[in-house]
């Protein structure tokens, strides 16, 4: 799972946290919407 795999990195490194949180959610939404398409 994408967002676990960011959320791992951002716990290990924090180097910027915000940004991979910023990066993860836009994942999950894409992925969201990407559903959202192929229920149609």
């Amino acid at each position: 799972n994408l967002v676990k795999t960011l959320a791992a990195l951002a716990a290990g490194r924090q180097k910027n946290p915000r940004l991979l949180a910023k990066k993860a959610r836009e994942e999950a939404e894409a992925k969201a919407k990407e559903a959202e398409a192929k229920k149609e």
